[in-house]
């Protein structure tokens, strides 16, 4: 069963955020460019302000309606607060997650407001990295004072890339979840296999366009005793090549780990992942116009349309993805920006 899962995180203000460089003794006539460079977006148009999801089945019928959560930039402090309402100004009491980055940018430290009470979270997680800003640890400090530490394993590889790893631990089964990035961070493989003789599980192989679309995933599944059974999970007939907002989002929001998966076992990625990373696959990189989805219940390949629409400023405003799960068949995304 996949589980619709949509977090996001809340702006912080900022004194500048809607206004225009003032003018200089140097140049007493300089153009008036955007001045906002909020945690890598160099231009306040493409700020999401807020993010809405309708959930659909099959056949089109509404099923649901998430919470719209809207988005508040800190720069001064270099925290991003997602909140249920719109916030204008600081503080941000009723905020349902809080995210700080450290001064390369990088995702620091995600707290979850346990007061919240349309949000049944809490704590809050620590995230550290290498010389190269390559994760090695998240340190998920609970509502009632326990913490757990995960240490990530990376391993270089002969491509010039790396391999990054981990253990956890599922009731009575153990499970290795490894992750292949190329020599330019992108994930080209991921795995979670049953320890210790990692003959049981799934893999999954990336293959990505020129443009840095993901193009295709390959699944493959692995059971002891059985043949394993691989199919070509999505499968992007046509990306388009504007659209790319959510994707940019993504990437600054979660600068560290928003390529890592999250699945049933480990969260170590974006929220905005999904279950399994079926939906950062559908947004990575421009919206796709036509996919091929290995449907599992019926165990035969559909022709899903996201169906994107945008504004006069060809900004991404609605998009659809697959989650194939009875009621929750499709999530429709909406998207408001600042300016």
């Amino acid at each position: 069963m996949k589980v619709i899962i949509v977090f996001f995180i809340a702006p912080a203000i900022i004194s500048c955020l809607f206004s225009s460089c003032g003018k200089t003794p140097d140049n007493p006539n300089p153009p008036k460019l955007d001045s906002a460079t909020i945690m890598g977006f160099k231009d306040s148009t493409l700020l999401i302000k807020s993010i809405s999801g309708v959930d659909y089945d099959s056949k089109g019928n509404q099923t649901n309606i998430e919470s719209t959560y809207y988005f508040y930039y800190d720069t001064l402090h270099k925290k991003v607060y997602m909140t249920l309402q719109p916030v204008s100004s600081l503080p941000a009491s009723n905020y349902v997650f809080v995210t700080s980055y450290n001064n390369a940018g990088l995702i620091s430290n995600l707290t979850a407001n346990a007061l919240d009470s349309n949000i049944n979270l809490g704590g809050s997680t620590d995230y550290s990295y290498d010389a190269k800003g390559i994760l090695e640890s998240q340190i998920s400090t609970f509502p009632d004072g326990s913490i757990e530490t995960d240490y990530i394993t990376k391993t270089d590889l002969p491509s010039g890339g790396y391999s990054l790893s981990e253990k956890s631990f599922e009731f009575t089964d153990s499970t290795l979840s490894t992750q292949n990035f190329d020599v330019n961070g992108k994930m080209i493989s991921k795995s979670d296999l049953l320890l210790p003789l990692l003959n049981s599980g799934r893999k999954d192989s990336i293959v990505y366009d020129a443009s840095g679309n993901v193009n295709k995933v390959i699944e493959t599944y692995l059971s002891i005793g059985a043949p394993s059974e691989t199919h070509n999970k999505f499968e992007f007939i046509s990306r388009d090549t504007k659209g790319d907002q959510f994707f940019n989002f993504n990437e600054i929001l979660f600068n560290g780990i928003a390529h890592l998966p999250g699945n049933e076992y480990i969260s170590l990625g974006s929220p905005f992942g999904g279950f399994d990373n079926w939906y950062l696959y559908q947004y990575t990189k421009y919206p796709s116009l036509s996919t091929k989805v290995y449907d599992e219940d019926s165990n035969s390949y559909i022709t899903f349309n996201p169906n994107p629409e945008y504004d006069n400023k060809g900004r991404l405003i609605k998009y659809k993805m697959y989650n194939g799960d009875g009621n929750f068949f499709y999530l429709e995304l909406n998207f408001t920006y600042y300016k």
